[in-house]
């Protein structure tokens, strides 16, 4: 069937429509990208066949194989008058700056891709994310190789000039990436600069739950007989003794309708509110899976008691009673779980105050509580908090941060009036920050106007003498469009005053 070709085909063999098969593919398409479908299960034969029992036919233009919807992807992003192009006219008539997020990812096949997502408000003003590209990653993941990648997406789509801030990771070949662009770029200063949040809320609680060492602890892990793990998590004090305990529960059947017993008998007494049947395994280092494992351990702490009173070691097999949980590590768990909680919850860039204050309670307790927490925990705080630290010294770096937050109308200046009661610098230098941004803003929207009226300007002059405007009704006209450009920007101070 001809692309665009139109034709009539029985539906359920009562009624009859007119099909198009180019509008076919196209949904076709994003049904299979939508559904994260593989091409296998798309063009699979069952696949086939469900579509043939409702049109008749549709076996002419559905793909028989995964080559072939790769094929209809590639033309339908790449194409002439393809999603690229509709995507480049998109980004064309943005009243905003385009924002990038980018990120590396390896394929199952070992190829390494750098994703990049613009941000951006249309043609009329409504937030779109969209995937500008999804280019292969040539050598290692340098700086200079990311900053190769991004160039070549930002020439594609013809933005240099509206390109804004840069969301990566806290790696340092991110920060050589801007310098590398900076030096292509005028508008790209280390300003454009943005860290991930949830990456460095990720890195802070990694330090609380492993110290300073994770990297080596990782390390360690990946070499390490199964043995040999769990005398390497055990060095992890509480945490590595339950982190032991649950992997253990969790490879025997046996075990585990054992803990169930506990469970269940627990439950009975009413020493524990919550019937759950098992354990959570944490994912190695990865902290919100420690923080489940936490939880639930919490809530059956009384069942894990009874199983450790009641083990005895057959004498095969590691013996978990090396990792019996005692009275003083079920109270460092509890205090650790409190500490975790807001960061569960919380992944704004407001959290970073809000976990400034709990980390610094945290410590205060442990300082003025010796007696109630270990060694390990006291320290665990402190290099939480020299993490956290360093971050948040590094959103100094950039105003796009200050600015969210002034700007959001929940918060206004007010937020760091409250927040920042005590360092009355950091508040007048926040409130400088985005004046400054402002004035920035408010000097281009001028130059355009301005442009734009001169423009108009132009346009007007003809040749016929009867219409042509003679000088002074030029001159009259310029100075309404000063007037009114003036009248804007007056307006917009006063709205940004009022805002704030």
């Amino acid at each position: 069937m001809a692309k665009g070709k139109m034709s009539s085909i029985p539906y359920l063999g009562s009624r009859r429509l007119v099909f198009n098969d180019f509008q076919f593919k196209g949904e076709f398409i994003d049904w299979a990208v939508d559904l994260d479908l593989t091409f296998r299960q798309a063009t699979h034969q069952r696949t086939c066949n469900i579509f043939a029992s409702c049109l008749e036919d549709i076996d002419k233009v559905l793909p028989k194989s995964s080559s072939t919807l790769s094929a209809w992807i590639r033309e339908m992003w790449d194409g002439d008058g393809g999603r690229r192009t509709w995507l480049k006219e998109k980004l064309h008539l943005t009243k905003s700056k385009i924002h990038l997020s980018t990120d590396t990812w390896t394929s199952e096949e070992g190829t390494n891709y750098v994703a990049v997502v613009a941000h951006f408000l249309d043609e009329k003003h409504k937030l779109q994310t969209a995937l500008l590209d999804l280019r292969p990653l040539k050598g290692p993941h340098t700086g200079e190789n990311i900053a190769k990648v991004l160039s070549t997406v930002i020439e594609l789509y013809d933005i240099p000039a509206t390109v804004g801030f840069f969301m990566m990771d806290n790696a340092n070949n991110n920060d050589t990436c801007i310098e590398e662009l900076a030096k292509q770029y005028p508008t790209v200063t280390q300003q454009s600069r943005l860290r991930c949040v949830g990456h460095i809320l990720n890195l802070i609680v990694k330090a609380l739950l492993f110290g300073q060492g994770v990297s080596k602890l990782e390390k360690e892990l990946c070499g390490a007989s199964d043995d040999e793990r769990f005398e390497i998590w055990r060095k992890q004090s509480f945490i590595g003794k339950l982190h032991n305990f649950c992997v253990w529960i969790n490879r025997s059947d046996q075990r585990r309708e054992l803990l169930k017993r506990y469970i269940l008998q627990a439950y009975n007494q009413g020493s524990i509110e919550h019937l759950y049947t098992r354990l959570l395994v944490d994912g190695g280092v990865r902290w919100n899976s420690v923080y489940a494992m936490i939880e639930r351990a919490l809530k059956l702490r009384h069942a894990i008691d009874l199983f450790f009173l009641h083990y005895n070691h057959s004498g095969e097999g590691y013996d978990i009673s090396q990792d019996v949980i005692t009275p003083r590590d079920w109270a460092d768990l509890e205090h650790i779980f409190i500490v975790l909680k807001p960061f569960k919850d919380l992944t704004t860039l407001e959290s970073l105050d809000i976990l400034f204050k709990k980390l610094q309670e945290a410590g205060k307790f442990a300082d003025d509580h010796p007696e109630e927490v270990s060694e390990y925990y006291s320290c665990a705080i402190d290099t939480a908090r020299t993490k956290l630290e360093e971050y948040y010294t590094l959103t100094d770096a950039t105003p796009a941060y200050r600015c969210a937050v002034a700007l959001h109308p929940a918060n206004k200046f007010t937020y760091f009036e409250l927040e920042w009661s005590h360092e009355k610098k950091w508040i007048a230098e926040a409130k400088r920050v985005v004046q400054d941004v402002y004035a920035s803003y408010e000097e281009a929207a001028a130059e355009v106007d301005i442009a734009e009226s001169t423009q108009e300007e132009d346009n007007e002059v003809t040749t016929d003498s009867d219409t042509a405007l003679d000088l002074f009704q030029q001159a009259r006209k310029r100075r309404q469009r000063l007037a009114a450009t003036s009248t804007s920007v007056t307006r917009g101070r006063k709205a940004y005053k009022t805002h704030l």
